[in-house]
């Protein structure tokens, strides 16, 4: 069963994650020994800073130094973590640039404090008036989406996929919580969300398959894999 990191902060220099070739080749090497064999680089794009073209520019540029230094037996796809403000829709962005690779795909940060009744809803139906499916990154960093399930199911049967991060599988109270919501069908993805050794560490990969194993079966595992591989392969 094929592993993938859907997100990731691991091209050097670019954003708040890793500052080097040598500390990117660190974090591919030790996804490896989590037994992941593809992973999507999705730096921060924040909408209201930098146009896509200037981001795209950038991101490139990183993946250039990178490329030739990627440790063998490891997939990879570009991406983005896009920070959605209403910059994000002005006529020069292009987003189907920013999702993952060639796909129609796009990993998507909203502010925490939404509960998608207000202006986040209308960008999130902006964003998939154009063909685009969200990807939200890291849902359990939602407090109002965690108490309002009805909000996450409407949003899971509008198309809107849910990612969750490796490391809150080793939170107590959070972990719980996300078990109920990969039993109901309502995360989709695993991502490890890296930025360094020690900020959300390619280290809690193996440990929350595991755990989603131990609590839902291997079944719930290969469901989340087989999400994963659906973006990749089209990536």
């Amino acid at each position: 069963m094929k592993r993938y990191d859907m997100h990731t902060h691991i091209l050097p220099g670019i954003d708040d994650g890793s500052k080097s070739v040598d500390q990117s080749v660190e974090l591919l090497n030790g996804l490896k020994t989590q037994g992941v064999e593809a992973v999507c680089f999705t730096p921060h794009y924040y909408s209201h800073m930098v146009s896509a073209q200037e981001f795209l520019k950038n991101r490139n540029s990183a993946f250039e130094t990178l490329k030739d230094s990627i440790p063998k037996g490891l997939e990879v796809r570009l991406g983005a973590e896009v920070f959605v403000t209403n910059y994000l829709f002005s006529d020069e962005n292009d987003l189907k640039s920013v999702c993952y690779g060639k796909s129609d795909y796009m990993l998507t940060e909203f502010p925490y404090s939404s509960d998608f009744e207000d202006d986040c809803y209308t960008n999130l139906l902006k964003i998939m008036g154009q063909g685009i499916t969200p990807v939200f990154a890291h849902i359990e960093r939602y407090p109002k989406l965690l108490k309002n399930h009805r909000k996450i199911k409407e949003l899971a049967d509008m198309g809107v996929l849910f990612q969750s991060n490796a490391v809150s599988y080793s939170e107590l109270g959070t972990r719980k919580k996300l078990v109920k919501l990969i039993e109901q069908g309502l995360v989709h993805v695993i991502g490890t969300d890296v930025h360094s050794e020690n900020r959300n560490s390619y280290k809690y990969y193996d440990t929350a398959i595991k755990y989603i194993e131990k609590k839902l079966g291997i079944e719930a595992v290969e469901r989340l894999c087989k999400n994963s591989e659906e973006i990749f392969s089209k990536a």
